[in-house]
């Protein structure tokens, strides 16, 4: 059960904003499973709004949902937080995120973990136009959350990453679900150095994998011009 404090118009808002992230997540998890990217199913529970009739909650709307049974798991996190043994569940959050084109990106996974399947609950969604309530952290979130994944081996190599400066994180990934906005992890002078360093080190990686992809012995030598303007053959 899931009650938010109650406040007229304002309550009201944000049961909506659950319901459509619960909406929006199904219809993500419905395209991993029919990826068949792992071979349990995933499912996800759908609340319901109740107006209690007794006790705390009489007179209070709440969200009820089905009661996951055994023991419950928390995967990762809405700031990019992944815990152990959890490579399934990392990688339908990477699957989001490829399957949308980078507009969303489904996290906060927890739940039920039982032998054929997953039962998820309460997911948060991040948008690149923040559709989702305060959970929703946006297009910094996405990349935060991208910038701390780590790909295992049900990520697929062919999957969407985002460019490699958006690949530096904006604030620390922590397990708890994280509301409003987080603090800055560097400053805005760290940041653009840091985007320097990561154009440098891309540049040399890049030129490094076509040389060696070169066949033969041509990534082996390389024709140079001395200063008595000879040509010569240079062995690295």
């Amino acid at each position: 059960m899931k009650e938010f404090k109650s406040g007229g118009v304002h309550e009201d808002i944000f049961f909506k904003e659950d319901i459509e992230a619960v909406k929006k997540a199904g219809d993500l998890i419905e395209k991993f499973n029919a990826a068949g990217v792992v071979s349990k199913g995933v499912y996800l529970n759908e609340p319901e709004v109740w107006s209690g009739n007794a006790g705390r909650i009489a007179g209070h709307k709440v969200l009820v949902e089905p009661m996951i049974k055994g023991e419950y798991f928390k995967f990762n996190s809405n700031t990019g937080h992944a815990e152990p043994d959890t490579q399934s569940m990392q990688a339908l959050s990477h699957f989001t995120y490829h399957q949308s084109k980078g507009q969303y990106l489904l996290c906060d996974l927890q739940g039920g973990r039982y032998d054929g399947f997953y039962v998820l609950t309460d997911p948060v969604i991040h948008s690149k136009n923040k559709e989702f309530g305060g959970t929703d952290l946006g297009a910094d979130g996405i990349e935060n959350f991208m910038a701390h994944h780590r790909c295992g081996r049900f990520c697929s190599p062919s999957w969407k990453m985002p460019p490699a400066k958006q690949l530096i994180p904006k604030f620390e990934a922590v397990c708890g679900t994280t509301f409003g906005e987080a603090a800055a992890l560097f400053s805005d002078e760290e940041r653009k150095d840091l985007e320097i360093k990561v154009k440098k080190e891309m540049r040399i990686s890049i030129r490094k994998l076509w040389e060696n992809a070169l066949p033969g012995d041509k990534n082996k030598n390389q024709i140079v011009i001395n200063k008595s303007k000879k040509v010569e053959k240079k062995t690295r």
